[in-house]
């Protein structure tokens, strides 16, 4: 979807609509809230116009409901994968949609999903992006998350992908690695004086 479509589908009502499915249909199906999850990854793509109506539709509870209600299901991972990555979307290079997470107990929700999860590379890279994102310029939820036992939880991160990457490692660990890193150093921001 390039930037005219995502804009043109906003203005179409396709913000409020994914907001109304993920509303009325919640934990019916996991495979509906995987595709809602990536309709709202697309949409907010580097789309404020449609980051801000995501919003105001509730999709930032939403996806924390969807990340908690799915987070000790056995074939969840793929929904939880999906709602981080529509999480990132809608945080990234946006204030009020980290307030708006931050409320809903967003940080809390990954952090939650993170321990449980780590495993699973993919998920471990949008968790830890995730949290990255809704921390970035946010001393509130920065503060959240070091209250919320984040520093026990990226250490757990970061010892699981850490022997893996560097030379010879792969990409993706690298990158799990370098959002765990800058995380941990945006937790430190607000303490350091």
């Amino acid at each position: 979807v390039c930037n005219a479509e995502r804009e043109a589908l906003g203005q179409l009502g396709a913000c409020e609509a994914v907001g109304r499915i993920l509303q009325f249909h919640e934990g019916e199906s996991e495979e509906l809230a995987r595709c809602c999850c990536l309709a709202v990854k697309a949409l907010a793509f580097h789309c404020s116009a449609n980051k801000h109506k995501l919003r105001e539709a509730g999709v930032c509870q939403f996806l924390i409901l969807v990340l908690r209600g799915y987070r000790y299901s056995v074939n969840g991972t793929a929904v939880l994968e999906a709602a981080a990555g529509a999480i990132c979307s809608l945080a990234m290079n946006c204030d009020e949609n980290r307030e708006a997470f931050g409320r809903a107990a967003g940080c809390e929700g990954l952090l939650e999903a993170l321990e449980l999860h780590c495993a699973r590379k993919e998920f471990a890279l949008l968790g830890v992006k995730a949290i990255f994102h809704l921390c970035d310029g946010n001393s509130t939820n920065r503060l959240k998350i070091s209250f919320s036992g984040a520093a026990d939880i990226l250490m757990a991160v970061l010892n699981r992908y850490a022997y893996l990457s560097g030379a010879g490692g792969d990409a993706g660990s690298d990158r799990v690695v370098e959002y765990t890193f800058s995380t941990m150093i945006g937790m430190c921001l607000d303490k350091v004086g």
